[in-house]
């Protein structure tokens, strides 16, 4: 399914959102928990769900802010019954504060018994835990990826995927990673963060897409151009042509 993340307009109110969303055919949206959904307001994440599947849109996940190894598990107990609020199939967590390369084996093992308990409270409420795939988090490569899928051993942890590196390592990782991811993020930067139209990285994301096709993820639009929404139209358009190639 083709969906947004709320991140891509923080200044704008939920009911904003849905409704371009809306507009745009979007199918699902991920509601991240910093501005819209945050962790405790259960009325709001409630309210929100609602709104969302009563535009005719599911809610793909809940993007929170929780960060494994630094947060604890009543903080995220919080989390978790704001993602049941909301229903969200997914949440989404980071995996520590710094890269796999800089992460000792200690930090490791602490990261892997917290996300196994993670794992099998949110097994209670049928969800999946799924860590961002992102620079200066443990979950930055498909071989520390993988080693925390099979080290975790549950079945309802996976992992999100996007560009990271902007050259042909990104495509060697969504294939290392493809039974295992369960969104990917899409955007069109370069490595200093600057941000371009989608339609400048086609064939780039043409190549991704076509390695991804065998999993059922969300493809999920975050971030654009000048915040902005016309290019955020101009991007589900390409988007939905990428996906139709």
């Amino acid at each position: 399914m083709i969906g947004m993340t709320s991140v891509t307009f923080r200044n704008k109110s939920a009911e904003e959102i849905i409704a371009l969303c809306k507009e745009c055919f979007i199918e699902c949206i991920e509601w991240g928990g910093d501005v819209h959904v945050p962790p405790g307001d259960f009325k709001n994440a409630e309210r929100i769900g609602e709104l969302t599947r009563n535009a005719g849109m599911s809610v793909s996940s809940y993007g929170s802010y929780f960060k494994v190894g630094t947060d604890s598990l009543r903080d995220f107990e919080n989390v978790l019954e704001t993602a049941k609020m909301l229903k969200a199939p997914v949440i989404r967590v980071w995996c520590g504060e710094k890269g796999s390369e800089n992460t000792d084996d200690e930090t490791f093992g602490l990261y892997v018994e917290q996300l196994k308990t993670m794992c099998e409270l949110s097994k209670q409420e049928s969800m999946i835990i799924a860590c961002e795939f992102h620079n200066k988090t443990y979950n930055d490569t498909a071989k520390s990826a993988l080693k925390l899928l099979k080290e975790v051993g549950c079945a309802n942890f996976k992992t999100y995927w996007q560009t990271l590196c902007y050259n042909e390592t990104d495509l060697v990782n969504l294939k290392e990673l493809q039974e295992n991811i369960v969104n990917l993020h899409v955007f069109s930067w370069n490595k200093n963060g600057k941000r371009y139209p989608l339609k400048k990285k086609f064939k780039m994301w043409q190549n991704y897409i076509e390695a991804s096709r065998i999993i059922k993820a969300n493809y999920i639009i975050e971030f654009v151009k000048n915040d902005s929404e016309k290019h955020f139209k101009k991007d589900v358009l390409t988007l939905k042509k990428l996906l139709d190639f």
